[in-house]
């Protein structure tokens, strides 16, 4: 729930900063969205570790040489 509605000139909020909240006027905004959502490539991850199984996991994937190597390494060891 978005606890201000409306900005300051009591006008509706149609998007915040980095499009966390979104208002759509039709249907084919939504699409849109939505397509170019999907076609990102992107990474969700969660895990249960610890801090310092987390930062044993970001001090060996430091040692990669590049950010999608370092990326790939530290998503395998959350999986592990």
């Amino acid at each position: 729930m978005n606890p201000k509605p409306l900005d300051e000139n009591n006008d509706f909020i149609h998007k915040t900063l980095h499009d966390g909240f979104k208002t759509f006027q039709n249907f084919y905004g939504l699409e849109n969205s939505i397509k170019t959502l999907l076609n990102k490539n992107l990474n969700f991850f969660s895990s249960m570790k610890t801090k310092k199984q987390l930062g044993e996991f970001i001090e060996i994937s430091n040692k990669e040489k590049t950010y999608e190597k370092k990326a790939e390494t530290f998503l395998k060891l959350l999986n592990e």
